[in-house]
């Protein structure tokens, strides 16, 4: 395999800073997607729970078929806006579903100001309804 010339020097200050800013603007999007994940928090989370009702993330699992390419949409949808659950409370998705390509849509256990149908959720709801997966 050829091994392709740089210049990069990892010892340099400038590479040193870009590559730290770089790191923590990960960390930030993996906190961010751990929220979105986590729907409304632990409260709501177990509320939902103890009802006997699957989280959505759970319900899309059981509806697409097995081992085939899932794509969250928008899971940090509203997540600069105060007060709401990044993704706007709602898990849509595109995938595969009894060899098909399908959308979608499950709403997260959140607070109910969260869980209100905000502009972020109903985009989310409508946007793998234009997706095509195949």
């Amino acid at each position: 395999m050829t091994v392709l010339p740089t210049r990069v020097d990892p010892r340099d200050a400038s590479y040193q800073q870009n590559r730290a800013q770089n790191l923590a603007g990960v960390a930030r999007l993996q906190e961010l997607l751990a929220k979105a994940r986590a729907g409304g928090g632990p409260k709501y989370v177990s509320r939902h729970v103890e009802r006997g009702k699957l989280l959505p993330r759970q319900r899309v699992d059981l509806l697409l078929d097995r081992d085939s390419p899932f794509l969250e949409i928008g899971p940090l949808a509203g997540c600069h806006e105060g007060g709401m659950v990044p993704g706007g409370s709602v898990v849509a998705a595109a995938s595969i579903v009894a060899v098909r390509s399908a959308s979608s849509a499950s709403a997260t256990p959140a607070p109910a100001p969260a869980a209100a149908c905000s502009h972020v959720a109903m985009a989310r709801v409508r946007r793998p309804a234009r997706t095509d997966v195949a």
